[in-house]
């Protein structure tokens, strides 16, 4: 995320990593955020369905 910190699927592929590690708090930080970005990010679909399962 550093090295790219504009690279929303970037957000998003760490927001399933922790989802799947159990730090759900943290995956719902990134969720947010990208949820935040509304028509700018265009898997919308992916971040509303992966937050209704935390």
């Amino acid at each position: 995320m550093a090295a790219a910190p504009l690279d929303h699927r970037l957000q998003l592929t760490l927001a399933r990593y922790l989802i799947r590690a159990g730090k759900r708090g943290e995956a719902r930080d990134q969720l947010d955020a990208l949820a935040r970005l509304g028509e700018r990010f265009a898997a919308q679909d992916e971040v509303r369905k992966l937050r209704a399962s935390l």
